[in-house]
């Protein structure tokens, strides 16, 4: 024990506590550096993200309303004077336009709910034959002008999915080969079961 009115510590072990303390700040003053900058560049990442997402939205929202704006004039300014078949055929294109625009609109707020959190899946027992006959059925106007095989394993087993999810997977994969794909190519879907996995 220190007589009474001497110092706790001596000057040699002062001086190592304040460098133990100053590395201990040093090593804070870091980490705080490195958390900002990930978050700044988490921040810059998100931003260039949105940016691309914006402009392929932009894109995709124009070419719908582009075809409806033209054909809807036409219609409008020579109407009268169009033969039927073309009168039909615009209305058509307008009609089909109009629902591809839709199903973009819904694509984005159903990502924008999936971004947020908002959606949890609802995992169940389905047959993949269902999922894939309902996706076919909701782009039976898109691909009636292509080329389309689907060959289904007739062993394929149940799978746990979720069923809505599942079929707007199919949906924008078909929208994708639908735009990206010269319209003379055929368009496949497969499944089959594969070393005791589907």
């Amino acid at each position: 024990m220190k007589p009474r009115g001497e110092a706790p510590f001596s000057a040699n072990q002062i001086h190592q506590m304040e460098t133990f303390v100053n590395q201990i700040a040093l090593a804070l003053e870091r980490t705080r550096l490195i958390r900002e900058t990930q978050q700044s560049q988490l921040r810059t990442e998100t931003e260039r993200l949105r940016n691309a997402l914006l402009t392929s939205v932009s894109h995709d929202l124009r070419t719908p309303l582009s075809v409806i704006t033209g054909a809807a004039g036409t219609l409008l300014e020579s109407g009268a004077q169009l033969d039927d078949p073309t009168r039909r055929s615009l209305a058509e294109s307008i009609v089909e336009e109009g629902a591809r625009l839709n199903q973009i609109i819904s694509n984005l707020v159903f990502a924008t709910r999936l971004e947020s959190g908002t959606v949890q899946p609802k995992k169940d027992w389905i047959a993949v034959e269902e999922i894939v006959g309902s996706a076919l059925r909701r782009m039976r106007e898109r691909l009636r002008t292509r080329a389309l095989k689907t060959y289904l394993s007739a062993e394929l087993p149940l799978v746990r999915a979720d069923a809505v999810l599942l079929r707007l997977v199919i949906v924008n994969l078909l929208e994708n080969a639908i735009q990206y794909t010269p319209e003379a190519s055929q368009i496949e879907i497969s499944a089959w079961k594969r070393e005791g996995r589907s």
